[in-house]
């Protein structure tokens, strides 16, 4: 039997993006049967034959790859986000890995070339050092990002959230692309600039062209006021704002709620962070402070000390 009522949503979802399968999966997630859900989506659509054949739905749909998540997620984060849903934490792990050798790899090229460029003779040392700080780093990171990621999911549950821990690191990860994206592109293009034409980079010399205070003065000044600072910091807004705003179609969609209701449970999750933050900073000011008191009182306690007389 036609539904009526589910007519204008899934000409609405149709002319969103969306594939008839996500379409008729979303409906039949909120209990329909299956012969009305068909019989509604094929008048809906017009033609009998637009969803697919039982067999074909039956059949496992292609995962996409690296760069078609990433195209699909910047460009139709809705349509994505529904693909997604069933996907464990396996998939968008590996992504984020893939995202964050390619980002390091990167760094540590443009490093290991300023530092032959300054010191052929130690750079050797230096990158190979910076390799090893890579290595410890990446690990160190990827579990940072669980912790934050742990206190984000239980801040979403307990404003009413629905999805599961994997739902909340999906949105933050793949909602991350844009970030990703335009980094690695601001990345090569002004390592390029720099090679090419240093100048035309002035904050990107200001440690490599001089070493007199006046003139690295000069040179910020400059910075501040050129094209190409305007340009990167205008593109790092722009990533910012993207990426926030598909984390957050995603945070909503994929705990059942809305862009607005993943905003909140967003705004107190940095209260809550800074609050944690602010902490454990007061308990390490304490510790240190602690640790500094007894060693002055440990000399201060060995310079007082008389010493014995001598024998006579």
């Amino acid at each position: 039997m036609i539904q009526q009522g589910l007519v204008p949503y899934i000409k609405e979802q149709v002319k969103n993006g969306y594939k008839p399968v996500a379409i008729r999966a979303a409906i039949l997630r909120q209990g329909y049967s299956q012969v009305d859900t068909d019989d509604t989506m094929n008048y809906a659509l017009g033609a009998a034959n637009v969803l697919p054949s039982p067999t074909e739905m039956s059949t496992p749909q292609k995962k996409m790859g690296i760069f078609e998540k990433a195209e699909t997620v910047m460009f139709h984060p809705g349509l994505f986000f529904e693909e997604v849903k069933d996907e464990k934490v396996g998939p968008s792990f590996v992504y984020n890995l893939i995202f964050t050798i390619l980002l390091t790899v990167l760094a540590l090229a443009v490093k290991g070339f300023d530092l032959y460029k300054q010191s052929p003779s130690t750079a050797m040392i230096l990158i190979i050092a910076s390799v090893f700080g890579a290595l410890i780093g990446i690990p160190l990171g990827i579990a940072f990002l669980f912790a934050i990621i742990g206190i984000l999911h239980l801040i979403a549950k307990l404003c009413g959230g629905h999805g599961k821990f994997a739902d909340t690191y999906k949105a933050l990860v793949y909602g991350s692309t844009p970030t990703f994206f335009f980094t690695i592109l601001l990345t090569i293009i002004f390592s390029i600039v720099k090679v090419v034409s240093p100048e035309a980079v002035p904050w990107m010399a200001i440690n490599s062209t001089s070493t007199d205070p006046a003139q690295q003065a000069a040179l910020l000044s400059s910075a501040t006021t050129s094209i190409s600072f305007w340009f990167f910091i205008g593109v790092a807004v722009i990533a910012f704002l993207w990426s926030t705003v598909v984390t957050l179609k995603g945070l909503g969609k994929l705990h059942g709620k809305n862009a607005w209701w993943a905003l909140l449970v967003m705004i107190v999750f940095f209260i809550v962070f800074m609050i944690i933050v602010a902490i454990i900073t007061a308990i390490l000011f304490v510790l240190l402070a602690a640790i500094f008191v007894s060693l002055f009182a440990s000399l201060m306690h060995t310079a007082a000390v008389t010493p014995p007389p001598p024998l006579t």
